[in-house]
């Protein structure tokens, strides 16, 4: 009789401890989780903020008012509005600079003579 009580004792703790490595393991899965939606709340929260920060910068009238005037082509009254062609805008990036290569003063006087003997 003992026996079976011991049996039955161990049976119980083995079913016990499957339930609690079950239970650990769903917890160490859901921390994963955790950690992921963590990151994603930092983002989320640094998205909000830039999107406050624009949304500051668009109420400002000043934001306003240079849209106005660049996208709606609008001038205040007693201003002139100037269009300049697109080409006349670009800049050109290709500068040529041609090094002269100077030859010394000796050789300078001595094709200057030979200029003049010819």
């Amino acid at each position: 009789m003992k026996q079976i009580g011991i049996l039955f004792a161990c049976i119980v703790c083995i079913f016990v401890i499957q339930g609690l490595a079950r239970s650990i393991w769903s917890l160490w899965e859901k921390q994963d989780v955790l950690i992921a939606k963590q990151e994603e709340l930092a983002r989320v929260k640094k998205e909000y903020a830039e999107l406050k920060e624009q949304e500051k910068r668009i109420n400002n009238p000043r934001f306003v008012e240079e849209e106005i005037r660049n996208k709606l082509f609008l001038v205040k009254p007693n201003e002139k509005l100037v269009i300049l062609p697109t080409d006349v805008l670009e800049v050109k990036t290709e500068v040529k600079t041609e090094k002269k290569v100077e030859k010394p003063a000796y050789q300078q006087w001595l094709a200057l003579f030979m200029q003049g003997k010819l």
